[in-house]
């Protein structure tokens, strides 16, 4: 998918990349409490899935900015302002139901938006930028919920 090549010839702005990645930060930090099993004034586990709602929200509202960008009504572009929505929705039902299901939930919807986000990429000229960076979050996105989870479960 990616090579080297292919990653020296990306113009990578390179602010979304900082904040990006400086977005991890607390998926990172509580992954470390559960881990190191560190005594903590909260649960890094509630904290990982308040903060990956919110985040996963902010990922649906990117998705309804897409489909702004489309110059006429079209098929396409009710498809994404409908999914843009159910990321938020996710996320306020991971607030809601079990702990274990939030973890799942999240997993499932950072899946899910990074997948959309691929398939739509040519359609609406998404830059490969946007789509590596979105692969490389993701990924530590959910690597992070998913160790929230096995701490969760066991």
């Amino acid at each position: 998918m990616f090579d080297d090549n292919n990653l020296k010839n990306f113009n990578f702005p390179k602010m979304p990349f900082v904040l990006g990645f400086g977005g991890l930060i607390p998926f990172v930090f509580c992954v470390i409490i559960i881990v190191f099993d560190i005594d903590s004034s909260f649960d890094p586990a509630k904290i990982l899935l308040y903060y990956g709602s919110v985040i996963l929200s902010f990922v649906g509202a990117i998705t309804w900015g897409f489909a702004t960008k489309e110059k006429t009504e079209n098929k396409l572009q009710q498809y994404l302002f409908l999914w843009s929505v159910l990321p938020a929705l996710m996320a306020f039902l991971a607030l809601v139901i079990s702990q274990a299901e939030s973890f799942l939930l999240l997993i499932l919807g950072f899946l899910l938006a990074y997948l959309v986000d691929k398939k739509i990429q040519h359609k609406l000229s998404i830059p490969s930028w946007y789509i590596f960076l979105r692969l490389q979050l993701t990924i530590v996105v959910v690597i992070c919920l998913c160790i929230g989870l096995t701490q969760d479960l066991f």
